[in-house]
């Protein structure tokens, strides 16, 4: 028998007669269910019918498209019809998958479900979406991207291609409401999470980042070791948690949280909050980055993060990298900042000279590929050889391996192409570091390398997918936190690295060209 959801009175019901109403199962509405509107705690392609009048209720795209998300495929959504809207113009948005059905009730609005009608999979939406960016079509792209959202509501994806689409075009200020439509029926940590970094891609970072810290809160108190594997345990440092005091002559301890590429990047911070007043800046870091943060002119003090909760008991306050924005008036594009603000260290530099051949060809330094466990790998790493090969292909260009792993296929490249590799000798950042001073330039997919590269001040071409994180901007901002860094990316979803090796490889060209 089929599945009905009934958010209805009796007397919409009456409409229908009792025959056609035999063939379903009734469930009707409850607050558990959510938001009317909405309904996020139902999975989507729940029912085969739904029935709706409209108590308290608007009718609005975003509601239309909830409620469309818990029908299954030919599911039929029956409406109490509504004075000073158009039952065509409520499904117009959605007419190439939802039909409406004239009737003879005036007061029923009737509309039947069908994906199929497109005649395409969601792979095949996917690929018109992304033919739509190359022709610069955005128009196209988006109604793409509204019909992948019908086919899986679920996925993010295409809310965030929305998101970048519009940016793309120059639309900032409309990413919130396309993310609010996801946020109504899928709510969830992540979810939320993705609408906060919506906010920071487009450079409001006080929001941003007040946004995060909010929501971190409830993922701390169920996750306590989300942020860092190692957080500030003992009851007593919850009184000592930063919120925004004033840092005249105090102690601020700055914990570890993330990856290495976070903690170098946040590290830049610490000349704002030394022009604050702060009496000493204590760093909690990773052990591969200690010894490259002793070099930052503002940190007092880096210590290991997992001997903090031990050796830490004597400071005034306590604060996560990403939450020291949340707190701070002064926009993150205002602010004081030391550039560079981490340096080599000479005795380190001294190893890599005798690796590095002394001719008039630019030396560049190279990493196409970061750990194959990180979550993102596959968006942001080169797996395919074949633009790799096409780079090494430059003319008048050297390049040094900086990647810690290769496997055989990529071992094999490095020898064809004569291609130094120093990987052996970088045992922590600081000899990542000390290899990079010595190079004209570096080229390096989203990996911790990018981070040191930027702190050097080393001009640095970052090799990035479509989808990119907050970090890195939107299309039309140079990089706030690395001014010598240049982002090249793909230009659609659906691409290869051929077009980013291309560009890379121009710019090279006018980098060599300009010494």
């Amino acid at each position: 028998m089929k599945k009905a959801l009934v958010i209805a009175n009796e007397a919409f019901m009456d409409n229908f007669l009792p025959d056609w109403k035999a063939q379903f199962e009734f469930e009707y509405y409850s607050e558990k269910m959510g938001q009317k509107q909405s309904l996020p705690a139902i999975q989507q392609n729940a029912y085969d019918a739904l029935f709706v009048d409209d108590e308290g209720l608007s009718y609005d795209e975003d509601t239309f498209f909830c409620w469309l998300r818990v029908l299954k495929e030919e599911g039929i959504l029956a409406l109490k019809s509504k004075a000073g809207i158009s039952p065509l113009a409520l499904h117009q948005p959605f007419s190439q998958v939802v039909s409406y059905q004239e009737n003879t009730n005036v007061n029923v609005w009737l509309y039947f479900k069908d994906t199929k009608r497109l005649g395409k999979s969601y792979i095949d939406i996917y690929v018109d979406f992304n033919n739509a960016l190359l022709r610069n079509d955005l128009i196209s792209a988006l109604e793409s991207l509204e019909n992948m959202a019908l086919l899986d509501p679920d996925s993010p994806a295409a809310f965030l291609g929305k998101v970048q689409t519009l940016q793309k075009a120059g639309v900032t200020n409309q990413e919130e409401t396309v993310f609010q439509r996801y946020l109504r029926y899928k709510i969830n940590i992540s979810a939320h999470l993705f609408n906060v970094c919506s906010i920071l891609l487009a450079g409001n970072y006080q929001e941003g980042f007040k946004a995060r810290e909010k929501l971190f809160e409830l993922v701390e108190e169920l996750f306590p070791e989300r942020r860092s594997p190692f957080p500030p345990k003992d009851e007593w440092l919850k009184a000592k948690r930063w919120k925004g005091e004033s840092l005249a002559n105090k102690h601020l301890v700055i914990w570890s949280e993330f990856g290495l590429g976070d903690e170098i990047m946040f590290a830049q911070l610490a000349h704002m909050l030394k022009l604050q007043g702060t009496k000493k800046i204590t760093l909690v870091a990773q052990k591969p980055i200690i010894s490259l943060l002793q070099t930052h002119p503002d940190i007092d003090e880096v210590i290991i993060r997992e001997n903090a909760n031990a050796e830490l008991t004597h400071f005034d306050y306590w604060v996560y990298p990403h939450a020291i924005l949340a707190h701070v008036a002064m926009p993150f594009q205002l602010q004081p900042k030391r550039i560079p603000y981490l340096s080599a260290i000479p005795e380190k530099q001294q190893l890599f000279c005798k690796k590095i051949i002394k001719n008039d060809r630019l030396k560049v330094g190279i990493v196409w590929r970061g750990d194959p466990s990180h979550e993102n790998d596959a968006n942001r790493s080169i797996h395919d050889l074949g633009p790799i090969e096409k780079l090494f292909n430059s003319d008048n260009v050297d390049f040094y391996c900086l990647q810690k792993e290769q496997n055989e296929a990529e071992k094999d490249l490095l020898a064809r192409y004569q291609v130094t590799d120093l990987s052996a000798d970088l045992h922590d950042m600081a000899d990542t570091a000390a290899a990079i001073s010595l190079l004209d330039c570096i080229v390096t997919v989203d990996t911790s390398v990018a981070h040191v590269a930027g702190a050097l001040n080393k001009p640095t071409l970052l090799m990035l997918s479509y989808v990119v994180d907050w970090r890195w901007g939107s299309y039309q901002r140079e990089n706030l936190w690395y001014p010598n860094m240049q982002s090249i990316r793909w230009r659609a979803m659906i691409e290869d690295w051929h077009y980013v090796i291309d560009e890379v490889k121009q710019a090279l060209a006018k980098i060599s060209t300009s010494r």
